[in-house]
C-alpha cells in the first residue's frame, strides 16, 4: 500500500503540473522543427532501435545524442513483448535528458503498452525481459513463484519506480508543426483540439484507474480512446474519413502518424491520400517480421528510413481495400484484361479454376469461372459499381475467354475465410471502425444492387477477418425497386458512403455500366438509391 500511496501522490503531480498549463497550448504544440525522426513501436527491440538510430545519425556509436536539433518522437510501445524494455527505456531516457543541450529534443507518447505497466498488467513482458530488471533495486516482496526479475520489473514499472515514474509524464498525443502523433489513432471523443486539456485528461484518467481499479474505464483510457483505437488504421475509409478529417482540422493539422496497427507489408504505409502515416512497421522481428523504420520529416517532405538500406524513400500508399487508396484496383483489373494466360488447372475448386498469368512482374494467380450472359454481365457489373462507389468489396474481375470458354476472370484473395467457415470455427471478428461498421456499407451495397442473394457463403473475408470481400452477384441487379430488408427498422447509412450515393447519376452509372446493364436496371439502381438516401437514417 505504501508503493501505491507513493504512486498516486507522484502522479498526483503530474495532474497538478498538466492543469496548472491547460491554458498554455504549446506545451505539447512544436513549431518550427527543421527534422523530425518518428518511430512506432520498438517493443523491447533495443538493438534494432539502436541500429536504426545510429544510421540516421540521432545517436553516434556510444549511444549518445548526435541528431543536433532533431525532434525525435515515439509513438508508444517502447516496451513488452521483446528481450530489451529496460535498454530502451534507459536509452530514451538518457537521450530526453541530452537532446535539448544541442538544442533537439526527445517526445515520448504514450501506448497502450505503456499503460498496461503503469497499471500493473505485465501479461506480455517475456522471460528474458524479466531477467533484465533482476538487479533493479525494489523494496517490493519478490513473489517466489514469480520468474527472475518479474518482481523488480514491476515495480520500477509502477508509478513510484524508477521507469514508470518517468513514463507518466509523458502524454497521450503531441503536435509538431502540421502532424499530430499518437499511438492508436484519432477518435471522435480527441476532436475538441485543445491538446493540454486533452493531456490533462488522460493523467487524470489514468490517476483514477490506479485509484480504482475495479471501476469503469475513463474514456481516454479505454478500446475507444487514441491509445487502442484502429480505426484509424483499419475502419473503412467511407466510414471514417469525416471523423479523421473532424480531428485533423480540430488539431490545425494535415495528418496524424500512428502506430499500435502492423502495417500488413512491415513498411510505412500511408492512407486517406497521405492525411495517415502508419508507421508500426513490426520492428521486433521475432513477432511481426518487420523492419526497423522511421518516418522522417525535413523540410516539409515526408521520407522513410529504414534499417539496412541506403537513403530514404517516399511513404507507399496502402493499396486497395479498405484503405482509400484506388490505382492499383485499376491497374490490377487491367491486368486481368490483357496478361497472357500462362497455364490454366484443370481441377476446380468452389466452382473456379486456378489460372497463372503472365506479368512483367512474374507470374500472378487468379480464377476463372466460365458463366452465362447474365450472371457474367452482373458479376461484371457489380465489381465497376464496388468501384465506383471506392467500397473495396468486391475482388477486380473482367470478362475473358480462358481455354474456349467465357466467363469471369478475378483476382482471389488465398486468404479469404467466408462467414460460415468463421462460424463454424467460432473466428472473432472484432469492429475497428467507432460505431459503425462495415456491414452497415454492405447492406447499402446489396440493396443498392437489388441484390437478395446475401449469405454465409458468398460473404467472407480478408487480411485476417479485418475485411469484407463479397462474391456471387450473378443474381443482383433486379428491376424491382423495392428494398427488402429482414428488419422492421432502415439500416444506418454512414455519412461517407451517403454522399457517394447522393453523387451519382445517370450519366455516371451508364458510362461505368452500359456495357453490362440495360437501362431498366441503371434507373431501377438509381430508384433503389432514392429510397435509401430518404429513407435510412444517417449515422454520425
Amino acid at each position: 500500500m505504501a508503493g501505491l500511496r507513493r504512486g498516486i501522490a507522484a502522479l498526483c503531480l503530474v495532474v497538478v503540473a498538466a492543469a496548472a498549463i491547460a491554458d498554455d497550448a504549446p506545451i505539447w504544440r512544436w513549431t518550427g522543427v527543421q527534422r523530425v525522426v518518428a518511430i512506432g513501436d520498438v517493443h523491447g527491440a533495443d538493438r534494432e532501435l539502436i541500429a536504426l538510430l545510429t544510421q540516421l545519425g540521432v545517436i553516434d556509436t556510444t549511444r549518445h545524442w548526435a541528431g543536433g536539433t532533431t525532434h525525435l518522437v515515439s509513438v508508444g510501445d517502447l516496451i513488452d513483448r521483446g528481450p530489451g524494455s529496460k535498454a530502451v527505456l534507459d536509452l530514451m531516457m538518457r537521450l530526453e535528458d541530452e537532446a535539448p543541450r544541442a538544442g533537439g529534443y526527445v517526445h515520448v507518447v504514450l501506448g497502450n503498452h505503456e499503460l498496461m505497466n503503469l497499471a500493473g498488467d505485465d501479461r506480455y513482458a517475456s522471460a528474458e525481459d524479466d531477467a533484465t530488471f533482476a538487479d533493479t533495486p525494489t523494496t517490493a516482496p519478490a513473489d517466489t513463484g514469480e520468474l527472475p526479475g518479474q518482481a523488480q520489473r514491476r515495480a520500477a514499472l509502477a508509478l513510484d519506480g524508477r521507469y514508470g515514474s518517468w513514463l507518466a509524464m509523458h502524454p497521450a498525443l503531441i503536435v509538431i508543426d502540421d502532424t499530430a502523433f499518437v499511438h492508436g489513432g484519432l477518435p471522435s471523443i480527441v476532436a475538441g483540439g485543445d491538446l493540454a486539456a486533452l493531456n490533462a485528461r488522460f493523467h487524470a484518467e489514468l490517476l483514477d484507474a490506479v485509484r480504482a481499479p475495479d471501476a469503469p474505464t475513463g474514456d481516454l483510457l479505454s478500446e475507444i480512446g487514441p491509445l487502442w483505437y484502429r480505426g484509424t488504421a483499419r475502419c473503412h475509409a467511407s466510414i471514417e474519413a469525416p471523423r479523421l478529417r473532424r480531428a485533423l482540422d480540430a488539431f490545425h493539422v494535415q495528418r496524424v502518424a500512428v502506430g499500435h496497427t502492423p502495417t500488413r507489408t512491415g513498411r510505412v504505409l500511408t492512407r486517406f491520400d497521405g492525411a495517415v502515416v502508419m508507421i508500426d512497421t513490426g520492428m521486433l522481428a521475432a513477432t511481426y517480421h518487420g523492419r526497423p523504420s522511421a518516418l522522417v520529416i525535413e523540410g516539409g517532405a515526408l521520407r522513410v528510413a529504414v534499417a539496412g538500406e541506403q537513403g530514404t524513400r517516399a511513404p507507399e500508399a496502402d493499396t486497395g481495400g479498405y484503405a482509400g487508396e484506388w490505382a492499383s484496383v485499376d491497374a490490377t483489373a487491367a491486368m486481368l484484361a490483357s496478361a497472357p494466360v500462362a497455364g490454366v488447372e484443370t481441377a476446380q475448386r468452389n466452382g473456379a479454376r486456378r489460372v497463372v498469368l503472365a506479368t512483367a512482374n512474374g507470374p500472378v494467380t487468379a480464377r476463372f469461372v466460365a458463366l452465362a450472359k447474365d450472371p457474367l454481365r452482373h458479376e461484371i457489373a457489380a465489381y465497376r459499381l464496388d468501384r465506383l462507389l471506392q467500397l473495396g468489396f468486391v475482388a477486380p474481375a473482367v470478362d475473358r475467354v480462358v481455354d474456349g470458354k467465357r466467363g469471369l476472370l478475378y483476382l482471389a484473395d488465398d486468404d479469404w475465410v467466408s462467414e460460415r467457415a468463421r462460424r463454424e470455427r467460432n473466428l472473432a471478428r472484432s469492429n475497428d471502425c467507432e460505431v459503425d461498421t462495415d456491414y452497415a456499407l454492405m447492406l447499402a451495397f446489396d440493396a443498392l444492387m437489388g441484390n437478395d442473394g446475401r449469405n454465409v457463403d458468398n460473404l467472407g473475408y480478408v487480411r485476417s477477418l479485418t475485411e469484407l470481400r463479397l462474391r456471387d452477384h450473378g443474381a443482383a441487379f433486379r428491376t424491382s425497386t423495392t428494398l427488402r430488408s429482414d428488419s422492421s427498422a432502415p439500416p444506418m447509412l454512414p455519412p461517407g458512403l451517403r454522399a457517394k450515393l447522393v453523387a451519382l447519376d445517370e450519366r455516371s452509372l451508364a458510362a461505368a455500366l452500359e456495357d453490362r446493364l440495360d437501362s431498366r436496371e441503371i434507373k431501377a439502381i438509381l430508384a433503389r438509391r432514392d429510397a435509401i438516401v430518404r429513407d435510412w437514417p444517417a449515422t454520425e
